[in-house]
């Protein structure tokens, strides 16, 4: 046979029908489950009464079940934990340090654009390439927040989407007179030339 008990108890100054019942205790402050309109507030007592009836006439509780809520984790913490993994790769200190810097980046685009922990599935191609795409940045710096930031994401296909400009060459040092070096490279060869 199975042991069961039920008391009376209160729950902040509301009176409360406890049930033990297969190691677990189950509250009940209202007889909807068994179908009746009655309260623990209004009689304690009968609503007491009524629950013994239908346990005595077979009555069981509805089994707990745990529900796990899958949390889809935000952009943020999957830039955290992907610094993480650099780390435990053993990447450079130079890298870790532009990867915390894009991290501290992005956290101020959300803020700046009013999207605070946006989570991953609801990040678009559009968020990215606001976030990359600055006019305050250079091509150059574009292209080393993109390099940064996609390994952290793990979502190639999503920053792949991102096209950026390509960067002008810049000669470290201007030629003064370029018609004087045209001039050698075709006395040297004239392929060359």
């Amino acid at each position: 046979m199975e042991h069961w008990k039920l008391t009376i108890g209160n729950e902040k100054r509301v009176p409360v029908i406890n049930l033990f019942y297969a190691n677990s205790r189950y509250r009940f402050w209202t007889g909807k489950v068994i179908g009746l309109k009655l309260t623990s507030y209004d009689n304690p007592e009968l609503l007491k009464a009524a629950f013994e009836l239908k346990l005595i006439e077979g009555w069981r509780p509805p089994q707990k079940t745990k529900q796990e809520v899958d949390l889809i984790p935000t952009v943020v913490e999957i830039l955290n934990k992907g610094i993480k993994d650099k780390i435990s790769q053993g990447c450079s200190e130079r890298y870790i340090k532009d990867a915390r810097r894009v991290v501290n980046l992005w956290k101020r685009f959300e803020r700046a654009n009013n999207i605070r922990n946006i989570e991953i599935d609801k990040l678009s191609e559009i968020y990215l390439s606001k976030f990359i795409i600055r006019p305050s940045w250079g091509p150059k710096t574009q292209r080393t927040i993109k390099s940064t930031i996609s390994p952290l994401l793990s979502m190639p296909k999503l920053t792949s989407a991102v096209k950026l400009h390509k960067p002008l060459s810049k000669l470290n040092k201007p030629i003064d007179n370029i018609s004087e070096v045209i001039n050698e490279i075709k006395n040297y060869n004239r392929n060359l030339y």
